[in-house]
């Protein structure tokens, strides 16, 4: 009997129920029956300590209330939406209550400012806007007491130049509500070039503005895993002009919704995420068909569907540390999409090893990312090692361009932090392209962000 009650025990503890207890009540079991009763551990008191910041709201951070049968994803929870923001410090304890089997719930919250400032200095953009790209951002934190995030940012090519340019501007605010995040992003970017013809040369100018309102609900928690569904509503408008004409053949107006479903496994000490998402134009806000929609070169429905799988994978050899950081990105369609929407190849963000001035591009494809990364003991400087491969299929656009659908590229490169400062500066180079890709030999790629 005990040995049942204790099994029954460890599976409700296993699922949350951390302060439930099984008890065997004295009973007669001449008859063959056993009745076990289950006590519910309940919340009785949800406070702050005394010295924990009291400008903090409970009620949308923390997913439980006084009555509700205590359960330990609710906490974990609550504690992920608490430290969600930076220099937020959280500890959770469970105390006796005054009630038989309830539970005070105490919280310590200490948060260190509401406003930091970050920056950032890359050279990720293209030579023919501009090739370094410098940018600030101003955040405000738990402004509202909601625990809620909103920051403002603002980059810009490094130089001063007058035959290109490239300016962004992006806000972006969100808000917890228990299992469920809100979020608001909006951007503008600007960008010159300068085109170049045996008679003269000619200013190109193109804008892009976009706007995502998306909601996420984190529905299951484990001991060991997380997933949530993901909800976004997109408006993306862009415009382009040649000196003073503007090209309407190029503008686009377009509105798509996408769903996600995100997972999260942790398993020992590695971390798996994997995400699959769905998007689509609809005709809604205003959005209208453009220029090569209406002709029938690409589709009005734009339909996408992506996978993401990426984990983190530690090694450990005596006091040698490293880890495999390995990433598939697919991402397939039925359609032939607008250029916003085309899978591309060809950067630090997808294969490395190349100089980001072109990229393969298509309807769809998929890219394979490997990292290594070594870390040693009392040292803030870790090295690491990329290989990456991805591949176009079907189509490449421009059509009959490129007689090869594939990439191949390697990096080598180190990461590391000085005092407000983290760096990433690596050098890449190509393996395997198209006889018609042009690209250089030798690539090095900086990435420095401060944060304060």
């Amino acid at each position: 009997m005990e040995t049942l009650a204790k099994g029954l025990q460890d599976k409700i503890i296993k699922i949350g129920y951390v302060t439930t207890r099984v008890n065997i009540p004295e009973q007669n079991i001449s008859k063959g029956l056993l009745k076990l009763k289950i006590i519910p551990g309940t919340v009785d008191n949800i406070k702050l300590t005394d010295n924990s910041s009291e400008y903090i709201s409970l009620f949308n951070t923390m997913p439980t209330e006084k009555g509700k049968v205590l359960n330990l994803r609710d906490l974990e929870q609550g504690l992920e939406n608490l430290e969600r923001i930076p220099g937020v410090k959280t500890n959770i304890e469970l105390m006796p209550g005054k009630e038989f089997s309830t539970t005070d719930i105490e919280i310590e919250r200490v948060q260190s400012s509401y406003f930091n400032v970050g920056g950032w200095l890359n050279n990720a953009g293209s030579r023919q806007t501009g090739k370094n790209q410098i940018g600030v951002t101003v955040y405000g934190n738990n402004l509202t007491s909601l625990n809620d995030t909103i920051y403002v940012s603002m980059g810009k090519n490094l130089e001063n130049r007058a035959r290109y340019s490239t300016k962004n501007q992006a806000i972006y605010y969100a808000v917890p509500y228990n299992y469920w995040l809100y979020s608001v992003y909006a951007s503008k970017s600007n960008y010159k070039q300068t085109i170049n013809d045996s008679i003269m040369s000619y200013k190109y100018y193109g804008e892009n503005r976009y706007l995502n309102f998306s909601a996420s609900h984190v529905f299951l928690r484990g001991q060991s895993y997380k997933d949530s569904l993901t909800f976004q509503l997109m408006k993306r408008k862009s415009r382009y002009h040649l000196e003073d004409i503007s090209l309407l053949s190029q503008e686009r107006d377009l509105t798509n919704i996408n769903i996600g479903l995100n997972h999260r496994q942790n398993i020992n000490n590695s971390t798996v995420d994997a995400s699959i998402n769905y998007q689509r134009n609809v005709q809604w806000l205003g959005a209208k068909p453009s220029w090569d929609m209406e002709y029938g070169d690409v589709s009005k429905m734009g339909r996408i569907i992506t996978i993401d799988v990426n984990a983190v994978i530690p090694f450990s050899f005596d006091n040698f540390v490293m880890s495999y950081n390995p990433q598939v990105f697919i991402q397939y369609t039925p359609d032939n999409l607008t250029i916003q929407d085309q899978f591309s190849l060809g950067n630090r963000w997808t294969v490395r090893g190349f100089d980001e001035e072109y990229s393969l591009i298509g309807d769809k494809g998929f890219y394979f990312r490997n990292e290594f990364n070594f870390y040693f003991p009392n040292v803030s400087i870790y090295p690491y090692y990329a290989l990456d491969y991805g591949r176009i299929i079907g189509d490449i656009y421009p059509i009959g361009l490129y007689s090869n659908d594939q990439l191949l590229g390697s990096a080598l490169g180190v990461r590391g932090n000085f005092n407000i400062f983290n760096y990433d500066l690596f050098i890449a180079v190509p393996l395997y392209k198209p006889a018609e890709y042009e690209t250089s030999d030798l690539n090095i790629g900086l990435n420095v962000q401060w944060f304060w």
